[in-house]
């Protein structure tokens, strides 16, 4: 699951035309290798068009924004960032919110934010490491028990399930929410030329 996050009106005082591809047409490997260059040159050169990030990169990021931004955005714009169902930032925020994060980095909150969330995923990590030795002792026990080599846990017979389920709820997810200054710094381009945006 991803995050696609569209401008509504943005920046480009060049006045470059998006690349376009007939999908419906038989396109080969080369055609798309090339749109797909294009058309991440496009991005570079027009930032505030679109931006896109993965579940694990937008969560801690639209976390930290909202503390930088809980000025300016509403209860319903914090909750909506994390939901793929076309919410809207306005220009005005969006701005707004672009100078926020970037006096987070010239304060060094934001670098502590990327310290402290790395820290986090070493000790989760760590930690999960342990998690994953159990469940792998399980998993030798449930392969001499029924003789299957590539038994999936939703298959383990009912008492080896239930050990499973108790010992896998105990791992910590904040190894796999990652946060870099670099990233923040891409959204506050879009932020600041996307004309205001749609989270979808």
């Amino acid at each position: 699951m991803g995050f696609d996050l569209y401008g509504l009106a943005p920046e480009n005082p060049k006045g470059l035309k998006a690349p376009h591809i007939d999908w419906g047409a038989n396109v080969s490997d080369e055609e798309k290798g090339k749109y797909f260059e294009q058309k991440d040159k496009y991005h570079e050169q027009v930032p505030g068009e679109y931006f896109r990030s993965n579940v694990w990169w937008w969560r801690p990021l639209w976390a930290f924004s909202c503390h930088k931004g809980d000025n300016i955005l509403t209860s319903t714009d914090m909750d909506k960032g994390s939901y793929n169902d076309c919410h809207k930032i306005s220009k005005t925020k969006a701005k707004r919110l672009a100078k926020a994060l970037k006096k987070s980095i010239k304060d060094g909150s934001a670098e502590e934010y990327e310290r402290r969330i790395t820290d986090e995923q070493k000790v989760g990590a760590e930690h999960n490491s342990k998690v994953d030795e159990k469940l792998d002792a399980i998993k030798d026990e449930v392969i001499k028990a029924t003789g299957k080599k590539n038994i999936v846990p939703g298959e383990y017979p009912n008492k080896y399930k239930k050990q499973w389920d108790k010992i896998y709820v105990t791992r910590k997810w904040t190894s796999s929410y990652p946060f870099k200054v670099d990233f923040l710094k891409e959204f506050i381009k879009f932020c600041e030329t996307s004309g205001g945006f749609e989270i979808g």
